[in-house]
């Protein structure tokens, strides 16, 4: 109970804009309201959760690519419940999230898959370039290794090379990929995907065609899966 308690008081409030779509929660003052960057308009591919040949593990859970947008995932191999998180590398509220949903699907990571998709805020100043680290270390099969990196260092000015020597990668070959214009289509159409569900705010999470914020979805999949 304790437990709980704590968890909602921290996620009362999320990086956020307006919403289509979700679960009621608070807003953040007028000060705070965030909006999404803008990005093209064309809709995206459906959801789905096929189980990719290239998987491997990561803190002691499957990991892989899903579809031919190739978004990267954690959790079930075989998921009875894919969750889609929708997050910003220097949104506060994210990496927290980041944490603690990843402790909740560690504790089902037979049922539970979580994919990862990017939606940097227009006002933070390097979340599309953190964005595009990630993207990038994905292709090496090193992105949550590197996504919980840039959680953890997102306060201060990391840089290509940076990333690129803490996951063993070739610095010139990442440097490289953080500018092409693939990777820059690659972020673009994650923007189009949140946008086609009404998501300017993050972290969203969204599962069975709605979306939900932290608290709302966890009590949703022990409802749904009847988990603890």
């Amino acid at each position: 109970m304790k437990q709980a308690l704590f968890i909602i008081l921290i996620f009362a409030f999320s990086c956020k804009g307006q919403n289509n779509n979700e679960e009621t929660t608070p807003d953040l003052p007028p000060s705070r309201a965030q909006t999404v960057t803008k990005g093209a308009t064309s809709a995206p591919p459906k959801l789905e959760n096929p189980v990719t040949p290239d998987s491997s593990t990561f803190d002691g859970m499957a990991t892989g690519l899903e579809g031919t947008e190739q978004r990267p995932w954690i959790g079930a191999a075989n998921p009875l419940a894919t969750v889609y998180v929708f997050s910003d590398y220097q949104c506060p509220y994210c990496s927290r999230a980041n944490n603690s949903f990843r402790s909740f699907i560690r504790a089902h990571s037979s049922k539970i898959r979580l994919v990862h998709v990017h939606l940097p805020l227009a006002f933070h100043k390097y979340a599309a370039n953190f964005a595009k680290f990630a993207i990038c270390a994905g292709k090496k099969g090193k992105f949550w290794l590197v996504n919980d990196y840039i959680y953890d260092n997102a306060r201060t000015s990391l840089k290509a090379e940076d990333i690129a020597k803490y996951a063993g990668l070739d610095t010139y070959e990442f440097s490289n990929c953080v500018k092409s214009s693939e990777t820059e289509e690659h972020l673009k159409k994650d923007l189009n995907y949140a946008s086609s569900f009404g998501i300017r705010g993050t972290p969203t999470f969204r599962y069975n065609g709605k979306n939900y914020y932290l608290t709302t979805i966890i009590t949703e999949l022990k409802s749904q899966l009847q988990i603890k």
